[in-house]
């Protein structure tokens, strides 16, 4: 059975938690209409079948992902990653996201084809 959004993000570490929630509201004002299931062992957000961001909680941080950051515009230079495809943002403290443009690199994953 899969896992729900709920029951993932409620049995995460307090601190680790609350980043994902704080970086989920970013994803959710971008892209209100985006469905949301666990993938991967990340709560991932949808246009069609395929996940264009996924929040991936670690111990010590969480990862923001983007399936295609390669593609992305990268201005602020905050993209981690030298695969083909995916790219990264590594959020450590809870306070640092406000300061973060997570979602414009959203909305930017989100209009690739």
């Amino acid at each position: 059975m899969a896992q729900s959004v709920d029951e993932f993000v409620v049995r995460l570490p307090g601190g680790i938690r609350e980043i994902v929630l704080a970086l989920r509201r970013q994803v959710e004002d971008a892209t209100p209409d985006a469905p949301q299931a666990i993938k991967y062992d990340a709560l991932c957000f949808f246009k069609g079948k395929r996940p264009f961001v996924g929040i991936s909680p670690h111990q010590r941080h969480v990862s923001v992902i983007f399936d295609r950051g390669a593609e992305l515009a990268d201005p602020d230079g905050l993209l981690e990653g030298s695969g083909k495809a995916r790219r990264q943002i590594t959020v450590r403290d809870l306070g640092e996201i406000d300061d973060l443009p997570i979602r414009d690199y959203v909305r930017e994953s989100f209009g690739l084809g």
